[in-house]
């Protein structure tokens, strides 16, 4: 990775490799065999104006937008 960054960035060249984040992602049961990250939108007819969003990806957030409008309307 180090090597190929630096082709674009020279700079890249000289860092040290120190560790790994990583990190979870939520995925729908579903989606478990592919990379697909829909959004869960649900809604509580009992609670007028409550939502469960869940999301897992961050791009999504302006189809969450959307979506929340509607449903307000």
């Amino acid at each position: 990775m180090i090597r190929d960054a630096g082709r674009y960035l020279p700079a890249v060249r000289d860092v040290e490799y120190t560790g790994s984040l990583f990190e979870i992602k939520t995925v729908l049961m579903k989606n478990e065999a592919d990379d697909g990250r829909p959004i869960l939108f649900e809604k509580y007819p009992e609670l007028p104006g409550c939502f469960s969003i869940l999301g897992g990806k961050m791009d999504n957030i302006d189809d969450v937008l959307e979506k929340l409008d509607a449903e307000m309307q």
